[in-house]
C-alpha cells in the first residue's frame, strides 16, 4: 500500500530494478487473435452420376461450425480418383469403394511437392466465393469432390466425398464443344468460364474434326476472364493452368499461340502486387507450353512467338521480385517429367551490398569491381537479379549458325538467361558479367573445342566476338564471360578452332571491348549449352 501511494504521489522509478523493489511487476505480449479453421463441414456432388459435358453437376458444402459462419468462403475442388480405388454403384445407388475409399493427400502451397494439387491432376471448379455451390459440365473421370472452408482470418479446411462419376457419352460432336463455351460465356462468371475451358479442352481429343474453332473459342474465352477479374494469386494459377491445357491440346499455328501469349500478357498486367511461386509456376507452364508448341512453325513465325515469350518472362520475374524483401529468394519452376521447360530464381539485394560484395546466384556471378566508380542512385538501394533456365527450350531456335565457325547451336539447347535491375531500372556493370556451365563431353579424341559464343540480336546470328571462354577441365566447368549488352552466351563445339588444353584450365578469349560503354545498359544475357554435331 505504501508502494502504491509513492507511485500515486508523482514518485517515478529511474529503473525496472527501482519498480521491482516497489513490488511492481509488468508483463507484456504483442496483440493476437486466436483461430481456429472452420470444422465438421460436408461436400456434397450431385448427380454422383452422369455424361461428360451433357450433365450438370452441382458441388455443393453444408454443415460448418465457425465462430463466425457467415463470414465463411468455399471453394470445389475435383481429383481423379486413384486407380488403386475399384468404384461400383451399389443396390442403392450409391457409389461404393473397395478398398475403402480414403481422400487424398493435397499440398495446396507448394509446387515442388509431389502432392500439389495441380500434380494430383486437381481441376479448380471454383475459387473462394460466398456461395455454398457450385455449378459445371465435367470431362470424363472419376473424381472426388473436395470442399474448401476459408474463414475471415485466412484459416482454411478441406472435406471430400468420393464422386462424381463421369461417363464418356456414346458421341460428341465438335458443336458439343463450342456450345459449352458459349452457355459459360453468357454466365459472365469467370470461374464458370475457366472450368468450362479446362473441360472442354481435356475432352477435345475424343472428337473428330477440326480443332482449331475449339481452340479459338477456348482463348477468346480466356481473354474475356482477364477483363472479369482481378490479379489475385488463385486467379493466376487457374489462368496459367487454363493456358496449358488449351495449347495441349490443340494444333499448333501462330495465330493460336500469339493469342496464349497475350493471355499470359494481360494475366502479369493484373498482377501489381506480385507473383507468388505457385502462380508463377502455373503461368511460367503456360509460357512453357507456347514455347513447346512453337517449334512445329516455320522459322520467321518460330522468331515472333519467342520474341513475345522472353519478354514475357521477363516480365514474370519482375512480378515475382515484387513479392520478396532484400535478401530473399524465390524460385518458380515449371519444368515436366523429362526435363523440358522454364525454371527462374529471383532475388532482392541491397544495392550497397551488390557493389562492396558482387552476387553469386546459381551459376552466376557479379564481381564487386563490377560496379567500381558507379555512383549508385540514392533513391534507390534495392537491386534485382533473375535467372532464368529454358531447359530444352531454345528461345532463339529459329537461328543456329554461328558465324566465323563450323558450329552451330542446337534447336532444342538449354538456355541460361540473366537481368539484373535496379529498382525495375537498367542496372549497370563496369566488369565482365559470368556464367558458369558443364563442360560438355564431345566424344573420345574429339578435336571439337568447347568456345563460348553471343547471340547478335541485331544481326539475327551468333559470334563469338567480344566473349570471353574459361575453361576448368579439373571441375568440368565452362565460365562465359562478357561486358555485351542483351546477349546470349551459347558453348558450342567449334571444329574451327584449335587448342592445347590443360588438366586445370585455359583461356580463349577474343578482344572484350575496353570501351564504348553506354551510359546505362540493362544487364541482360542468357547461355546455352550445346554438344553440337560435327
Amino acid at each position: 500500500a505504501e508502494s502504491s501511494s509513492q507511485l500515486t504521489q508523482g514518485e517515478e522509478s529511474a529503473t525496472l530494478q527501482d519498480a521491482a523493489s516497489l513490488g511492481i511487476s509488468v508483463s507484456k505480449s504483442s496483440p493476437f487473435v486466436a483461430d481456429a479453421a472452420p470444422s465438421a463441414g460436408l461436400a456434397v456432388a450431385t448427380p454422383e452420376m452422369g455424361e461428360a459435358l451433357k450433365t450438370k453437376f452441382v458441388l455443393s458444402t453444408a454443415g460448418w461450425s465457425d465462430e463466425d459462419s457467415l463470414s465463411l468462403r468455399y471453394a470445389f475442388y475435383l481429383f481423379p480418383v486413384a486407380g488403386s480405388f475399384n468404384i461400383t454403384v451399389g443396390e442403392d445407388g450409391k457409389l461404393r469403394s473397395s478398398p475403402a475409399f480414403q481422400p487424398p493427400l493435397i499440398n495446396w502451397d507448394d509446387p515442388d511437392s509431389a502432392e500439389y494439387w495441380v500434380k494430383l491432376g486437381g481441376l479448380a471448379v471454383r475459387g473462394f466465393g460466398s456461395a455454398a455451390s457450385a455449378e459445371s459440365r465435367l470431362p470424363s473421370n472419376t473424381f472426388v469432390t473436395v470442399a474448401r472452408a476459408r474463414d475471415k482470418l485466412g484459416a482454411v479446411a478441406d472435406s471430400a466425398v468420393l464422386g462424381p462419376v463421369v461417363q464418356q457419352p456414346a458421341s460428341l460432336s465438335t458443336s458439343d464443344l463450342t456450345n459449352v463455351l458459349a452457355e459459360s460465356q453468357t454466365s459472365s462468371d469467370p470461374s464458370q468460364i475457366l472450368m468450362s475451358v479446362q473441360t472442354v479442352m481435356s475432352m477435345s481429343g475424343s472428337v473428330d474434326g477440326e480443332s482449331s474453332a475449339v481452340t479459338a473459342m477456348a482463348l477468346d474465352a480466356l481473354a474475356s476472364v482477364t477483363t472479369m477479374v482481378d490479379g489475385s494469386d488463385e486467379t493466376l494459377q487457374q489462368m496459367g493452368t487454363a493456358v496449358t491445357q488449351v495449347i495441349a491440346g490443340s494444333a499448333a499455328d501462330k495465330s493460336s499461340l500469339t493469342k496464349a501469349a497475350d493471355v499470359i500478357e494481360s494475366c502479369l498486367a493484373l498482377a501489381s502486387d506480385g507473383v507468388s511461386a505457385a502462380a508463377g509456376a502455373s503461368l511460367l507452364g503456360g509460357i512453357a507450353s507456347i514455347g513447346g508448341s512453337s517449334s512445329q512453325l516455320d522459322s520467321t513465325e518460330v522468331k515472333s512467338v519467342s520474341s513475345k515469350l522472353t519478354s514475357l518472362v521477363s516480365d514474370l520475374g519482375q512480378a515475382a521480385v515484387k513479392f520478396l524483401q532484400a535478401g530473399e529468394v524465390q524460385e518458380i519452376n515449371s519444368v515436366d517429367e523429362s526435363g523440358e521447360g522454364i525454371k527462374m530464381a529471383v532475388t532482392k539485394q541491397s544495392s550497397a551490398e551488390v557493389a562492396s560484395l558482387g552476387v553469386q546466384m546459381q551459376r552466376l556471378s557479379i564481381p564487386a569491381g563490377a560496379f567500381a566508380g558507379r555512383r549508385l542512385d540514392a533513391s534507390c538501394g534495392e537491386m534485382e537479379v533473375q535467372v532464368t533456365e529454358w531447359l530444352k527450350s531454345n528461345p532463339y531456335s529459329y537461328t543456329q549458325k554461328v558465324v566465323g565457325s563450323e558450329g552451330s547451336v542446337a534447336e532444342s539447347a538449354d538456355v541460361f538467361s540473366v537481368e539484373i535491375t535496379s529498382c525495375s531500372f537498367p542496372a549497370v556493370v563496369l566488369e565482365p558479367v559470368s556464367v558458369s556451365l558443364p563442360l560438355p563431353s564431345f566424344g573420345a579424341g574429339s578435336d571439337f573445342v568447347p568456345t563460348c559464343a553471343r547471340f547478335d540480336s541485331s544481326s539475327d546470328s551468333w559470334t563469338s566476338d567480344g566473349v570471353s571462354t574459361s575453361i576448368d577441365s579439373a571441375s568440368g566447368k565452362v565460365t562465359c564471360s562478357s561486358t555485351h549488352t542483351k546477349t546470349s552466351y551459347a558453348v558450342f563445339a567449334d571444329v574451327a578452332r584449335t587448342s592445347t588444353t590443360t588438366a586445370e584450365s585455359e583461356e580463349m578469349s577474343s578482344s572484350l571491348p575496353s570501351s564504348g560503354l553506354s551510359a546505362t545498359f540493362q544487364v541482360a544475357f542468357s547461355a546455352v549449352l550445346i554438344c553440337a554435331a560435327a
